[in-house]
Order: C-alpha cells, then sequence, then structure tokens
C-alpha cells in the first residue's frame, strides 16, 4: 500500500500485549514508521477506549505520510473529523469548528457530497453544537446531513443516517411543540415531523430487519450497531418487545466495547422521554434494565446527566449546602449526582462529602447505597464538618507562630499553602486515615465497581453514580478557570473563547501520565487554592508544572463563584445550583475612597458575572438542552424596593421584611443570612442551624417546582439536628422564642 513503511519492530509492537495508548506512544514517539493502515486500526482501539486525544494524534501523524492513496486518506481524515471533535483535550466550539473542516478536505464538498460516511458525521457534530450552544440552526443542519446520507443510503450504512434523522425530527417536535404550548397554540408542524420520524424508522425496519434478526443466531460485537439501529427504529415505533429482543445479545458480546452500549442506552433513554406517547416509563426503564444487567428498581430514573454545583461564600456557603443536601438526600437525589463543582466554602464541605461518600462506596455494593445511606452521610458531614469548623481555620492560620515562621523560612510556604495543611488535617485526615492525601490518589473505586473506575465511563451502569469532583480555582496567568480533579488538574477549553481570548491556556495535566514528573497537590491544597481570597491568603505556587511557568492560583470565585463551568462542560442536562455566595446589597451612600471605590466595584463585576450565567443557564433550558434547573439562592423570594422621589409613599425596611419566605423563613432572618460574613471564622450554632434550615426548607419547596419531572422517593422525611431552631424560627414575630434568636443573631428589631 502506498505510505506504509515497513518497519517489523513496529509490526510486533502493534500485535503486542501492550495498551493501544502505550502503542500509540510508542508508534508517536519512537523510531520507525507506521502506515495509514495501521494509523487506522490503532486508532480504532484508542476510540473503544476512550482515548479520542491520542486517537487524534496518531490519526494526524498518519495524514502526513505522502503517498496515501485517495480512499485510504479519505478515510484517515473521516476518523480525524470524529476525533477531533470528541478529544476533550481541544478548546469545545473551535474542536467542532475544526472536526467540520477536517472533514471538508476529504474531498467532496459538503454541500454537495452523497457520501453517507461523511453525511453522517457532519451530522454528529452539528448536533453536538445544537448541544453546546442550545441555538436551532445547527441541528437543522444536522436534520439536512442526515436526510440526505438516508437518501442516499448504500447497504454500507446499515441505517444509521435514517435513525439519527427520525431522532432529530423527534428533537424538533418536541422543541416546538414546547413553544406552541406556552404560547397557548396548536403546533400541527411537529406532528408532520413526528410522522416523518416513523416513517424513517419502519424503512430501516423493512430494509434491515431481517439481517438484524438473522444475526440473532449468531451475535458478534461487529454487528452491534446494526442491531441497535434496528432495535432504537422499533423502540421509536412503540414496538418495545422487538427492540428486547434485538438487544438481548448484549449479554452474549464480551468484546463489545462499553461506550457503544453506553451510547446505545443514552440515545434509547433520550428517545423515551421524546416519544412518551409511544413508550411508557416502565417499558423504557425495563428496557435499560436488561441492557445495563441491573435491577428495574435500580434503574427507574431515566434523568440524564445530573451536575450539582455548590458555590464560593465562606462557611456560611457550607453550612447552607449542608442543608441543601440533607433535602435532596431525603429525596434520594444525591444518587444522581455525576459532576460535583465546587467553589471556596463549597469545596470545603464539598471535599468533605466526596470523602465521606468514598468511605462508603468503597465497602458497600451498589445495592448497599441506599437512600437510608446518603442520608446518614450527610447526617455525618453536618456533625463532623461543625466540628472541625470550631478550630478556627482563620485564626489558627493568621496567628500560629509556627506557621508565621514556615512562611518566612521555607521557600514557597505561605498562608494558603498552610490553611490547606490544616484542612487536611482537622477535615480529611479523619475520613482518609493513613492513606496518601494526593488528589490523585483520592478517587472513588466502588466496592463492585471496575477498576480504575472512571466517571464519566463508568456511572451508566450505576444506580449510585460516583461524582467527578472538581474543587475550581482561578489562574492569576491567564485569568482562566482552573480546575482540580482527582484525575487531572489544568485549565477548562469549553468557555475559552480564542476569538476574543488569545491568553495561552495551561493545558490538562493528567495524574496517571507517565510524563507528568512531579506528584499532584494534596486535596487540601487544591481546597485551599479553590478559597484562597485575594487580599486575605497569597496564591498558591504550583511551579514546574510548565517549561518556564510558574502557575499562582487564587480563589475560584475570581473567575465564577458558582462552579457552573465544571457542570456545563461536563454535559449535565439536569443542573442543581446551591449558591450561597456573597450577594451585593444596595447602599444608600457609597463612599468614594479608592479602596471602598475598588472594593464596591468588584462586588459589582461579580453580581454581573452571576446574573450572566443563570441567564446562560436560563438559554439552555429553554433552548431544550438541559433538562431542568434548580437554582438556589439566599436572596430567593426576598422582596426588593422601589425607590421614587416620593419619599413618604415609600415602604419602610419594616413592611419589605415583613411576613414570610415561600419556604417558610422569616425574611428578616433570610436577608440577615443572605448579608452574613462570608470568611472562614467560626459561626455560632444558632448561625449554622438557620443557614442548614434555610437550604433544607428552600430545597424543598423549590424542587418539585422547578424540577416536577425528576424521579424522587416519596419516603416521608426523617429528623435533623439542626431542626432544633424550628421552635424559633416559626414562632410568631415578637414572641419570646422569636426575640431570642434575634438576640442570639444579634438582630435589632
Amino acid at each position: 500500500m502506498e505510505g506504509s513503511v515497513k518497519n517489523p519492530a513496529l509490526d510486533s509492537m502493534l500485535a503486542g500485549g501492550s495498551s493501544p495508548r502505550q502503542r500509540a506512544r510508542e508508534m508517536l514517539h519512537g523510531p520507525g514508521g507506521l502506515s495509514a493502515e495501521q494509523a487506522l486500526a490503532l486508532a480504532g482501539e484508542l476510540q473503544a477506549e476512550w482515548h479520542w486525544s491520542v486517537a487524534r494524534q496518531v490519526l494526524e501523524h498518519a495524514d502526513a505520510l505522502p503517498g496515501v492513496d485517495p480512499a485510504t486518506r479519505c478515510r484517515l481524515r473521516q476518523q480525524l473529523a470524529v476525533c477531533t471533535y470528541k478529544d476533550t483535550e481541544l478548546r469545545l466550539l473551535p474542536s467542532l469548528e475544526r472536526g467540520l473542516e477536517v472533514l471538508a478536505s476529504c474531498g467532496e464538498d459538503l454541500r454537495t457530497t452523497h457520501d453517507t460516511e461523511t453525511l453522517g458525521i457532519a451530522g454528529a457534530i452539528h448536533k453536538r453544537i445544537w448541544e453546546v450552544t442550545g441555538r436551532r440552526r445547527p441541528l437543522v443542519l444536522a436534520l439536512g446531513y442526515y436526510l440526505r446520507g438516508a437518501e442516499h443510503a448504500e447497504a454500507h450504512d446499515q441505517g444509521y443516517t435514517a435513525i439519527n434523522a427520525a431522532f432529530v425530527l423527534d428533537l424538533l417536535a418536541d422543541l416546538d411543540s414546547r413553544a406552541a404550548r406556552q404560547a397557548g397554540l396548536t403546533d400541527e408542524g411537529s406532528d408532520r415531523r413526528r410522522d416523518q420520524a416513523a416513517a424513517l424508522r419502519r424503512g430501516v425496519i423493512s430494509r434491515y430487519g431481517r439481517a438484524a434478526e438473522e444475526s440473532l443466531a449468531a451475535p458478534s460485537a461487529d454487528g452491534w450497531w446494526l442491531t441497535a439501529t434496528v432495535a432504537e427504529a422499533a423502540f421509536g415505533l412503540g414496538d418495545v418487545g422487538a427492540a428486547r429482543k434485538l438487544l438481548s445479545v448484549a449479554h452474549d458480546l464480551p468484546e463489545l466495547p462499553d461506550w457503544e452500549l453506553e451510547s446505545t442506552v443514552r440515545q434509547l433513554t433520550t428517545l423515551a422521554r421524546l416519544r412518551s406517547d409511544a413508550v411508557t416509563d416502565a417499558e423504557a426503564t425495563q428496557v435499560v434494565a436488561d441492557l445495563t444487567g441491573r435491577p428495574v428498581e435500580q434503574v427507574a430514573g431515566i434523568v440524564g446527566r445530573v451536575g450539582l454545583a455548590l458555590s464560593g461564600g465562606g462557611f456560611r456557603a457550607s453550612f447552607f449546602h449542608l442543608g441543601a443536601l440533607a433535602r435532596l438526600a431525603e429525596l434520594d437525589v444525591l444518587r444522581h449526582v455525576e459532576v460535583l463543582s465546587c467553589v471556596s466554602g463549597g469545596s470545603i464541605v464539598g471535599a468533605h462529602y466526596y470523602l465521606e461518600l468514598r468511605r462508603r462506596m468503597q465497602t458497600r455494593s451498589d445495592e448497599q447505597m441506599s437512600r437510608a445511606e446518603y442520608i446518614d452521610i450527610v447526617r455525618t458531614v453536618q456533625r463532623d464538618f461543625f466540628a472541625a469548623t470550631r478550630q478556627n481555620l482563620r485564626r489558627r492560620a493568621l496567628t500560629n507562630p509556627l506557621a508565621i515562621a514556615r512562611t518566612l523560612l521555607v521557600p514557597g510556604y505561605n498562608r494558603t499553602v498552610e490553611v490547606g495543611r490544616l484542612i487536611w488535617q482537622w477535615f480529611y485526615r479523619p475520613l482518609l486515615g493513613g492513606t496518601s492525601s494526593e488528589l490523585g490518589s483520592v478517587g472513588i473505586n466502588p466496592l463492585d465497581g471496575p477498576r480504575p473506575f472512571d466517571p464519566r465511563h463508568h456511572n451508566w451502569r450505576r444506580s449510585a453514580k460516583v461524582p467527578l469532583l472538581i474543587l475550581n480555582a482561578t489562574s492569576l496567568n491567564t485569568g482562566h478557570n482552573w480546575q482540580f480533579t482527582t484525575s487531572w488538574m489544568g485549565e477548562p477549553y469549553g468557555f475559552i473563547d480564542e476569538r476574543t481570548d488569545a491568553n495561552y491556556r495551561l493545558g490538562r495535566i493528567r495524574f496517571d501520565d507517565p510524563d507528568t514528573r512531579i506528584p499532584g497537590p494534596s486535596i487540601g491544597q487544591a481546597v485551599a487554592a479553590s478559597a484562597s481570597v485575594p487580599g486575605w491568603l497569597e496564591p498558591l505556587p504550583l511551579d514546574r508544572l510548565y517549561p518556564g511557568k510558574s502557575v499562582r492560583l487564587v480563589d475560584g470565585g475570581v473567575s465564577e463563584n458558582q462552579g457552573i463551568y465544571g457542570l456545563l462542560e461536563q454535559d449535565c442536562t439536569t443542573v442543581i445550583v446551591s449558591d450561597a455566595s456573597g450577594q451585593m446589597n444596595a447602599n444608600d451612600r457609597p463612599k468614594v475612597w479608592p479602596w471602598s471605590t475598588l472594593r464596591r466595584s468588584n462586588s459589582i463585576l461579580m453580581a454581573t458575572v452571576r446574573s450572566s450565567f443563570f441567564r446562560q443557564l436560563d438559554d439552555l433550558r429553554r433552548a431544550g438542552q438541559l433538562r431542568g434547573i434548580l437554582y438556589l439562592h439566599l436572596k430567593s423570594d426576598l422582596h426588593a424596593e422601589l425607590v421614587t422621589q416620593d419619599e413618604a409613599a415609600r415602604p419602610g425596611k419594616e413592611h419589605i421584611d415583613a411576613g414570610r419566605t415561600c419556604y417558610e423563613i422569616p425574611r428578616h432572618l433570610q436577608r440577615h443570612l443572605a448579608g452574613m460574613r462570608t470568611d472562614l471564622n467560626v459561626f455560632s450554632r444558632a448561625e449554622v442551624y438557620l443557614l442548614m434550615l434555610s437550604g433544607y426548607r428552600m430545597t424543598a419547596e423549590a424542587f418539585p417546582r422547578e424540577l416536577p419531572d425528576f424521579p424522587t422517593c416519596a419516603d416521608p422525611p426523617v429528623a435533623w439536628e439542626f431542626q432544633v431552631i424550628e421552635k424559633a424560627v416559626d414562632a410568631p414575630d415578637g414572641s419570646a422564642p422569636s426575640m431570642a434568636l434575634d438576640a442570639l443573631l444579634h438582630l435589632g428589631r
């Protein structure tokens, strides 16, 4: 073959027992060459193990070879386009645009080509652009490519473009019908789209149904996509029995790549939501149970990818989050959380919850992770976290003579490093015992899960999901968001817009990469970086990570204080945000001193960023990308005063704060919580319990209203220690318990 380089050593290596990733490394960096066919074969193995970035590099290397024949060059670039748009090591939107550019270089114009492989990939990329941006146009373009592919499909297409065209038609019909319902209109166009989707599915069954049936006699991994395609067609038409029969061969295919099975499950669960008129929840649940090998009750919640964000705001935020976690545990929602994105005070408590969850999951099976277990986890974290805060982290970091001596004498040691040491000592060491505190060593490996466990790729089989822990900081080098996880650290790519941001990006460093020459930070250091408020704590120094650069990290709230970055980047479809960050209050007479003006201006900037992220979430929900949003914040249901020139007509503060919020917290108490300090010093028991109660009641009131379709547990609530404050909170204004609570909180009337 043209473009090949005969290399017996290389051929031996390709046939060897080393992992595809290791073989790719040796091919890319070792002596000798590789052929285009070898690159395609190795890239296929890498794709099966989700190593999209390495596969992309292998294909780029092969694409540069001279003398490759046009047909093979086209196949190379088609697969290169796939690996490019799926590569999480690249910036999100640019990688999608680059994937289209690579695809367009295959030799045919995308506007006129009839090549079904090219059209299928183009449709997939545009559908992904819709998922990222929420804009309708890419989804319409995806439909156009899929329909053209279906029109010109040959036998080798196996119904791929037709079945995906039907799926996109249902997506568009769902978007249009929901918009029509909101406007009180009848949308006939949606019915036409659904009829067209049904016709495409019937065509798939007519053309490929016999072959799929015959494959049941001798099932193979190579024939899985044909089987899954015909099964999806039957499923979309409501013939669940036929779909289950076809999909039953999955258990006879141990060599079937896990990502292919996961892709099938996610496609079917989404389709079940879109075609609720044809497939019931019970039927869809049974299909998923068959595929995953789990009991029906363990997969009853078909909820998509759930993300939970815990905002910054010091210990005030931490205690509010613990109240929200309590109600989420009662609803049995925490088992569904796949991404836990934390900032500052949210990082301190989020990591604490994660490590307690780790301790339980590594000693209990998936089935043993019951609602009662999650309630006990949150109860334990509430008790131990409050006890740890009594050590007065802030005072110890600022006044301990030994710590001060270390900052003066030890190079690279500062107060942030000391805070990380104290966080590890008082919060996390009891949970990890004698195990390593390095961030790369504290990932969760469930008792009955594969090892090493990768939440992104293995969670789909579990009822109790292993959350990806993201600790957000900010890089002073670039101004970008920096993320720590238990697998890697670095700057995320999805929200860096190179059209307006020309700063370099600090690429991800994986802790299991043999090229990583230094140990990762401890979990205490990562949390301290996320909580290193500028002006109080120095930046966390991380040297020798990148040639010629000294990384300096500060509080994650500098770039985004709610943790929403991480949820969106990880493709969460249901977003829960617990926001107890610093709330900017109105000021009747702003001070004009330079320092006061600077602080006030920074508060305005942060409030603007916070509002813009909420609007982005709402836009994505309206576009259909997000299935639901629960956004909790400390000023929920507080009244805003309208100021006019007629001062006599203005209501007084007593009137503005009169009554109770919709979640039954007196407004004057809730306003006090919204203005409470956001540092890391000691909070009184009354403050702690009131913050927890506010988070608990707000979640209890808002969850069924904002996420009505989310499957929850109907069991009655349990008793929590913080509820002892309810007697005073629920007492009438002016009563002895109410006045006593005001006195404890140092509130005047």
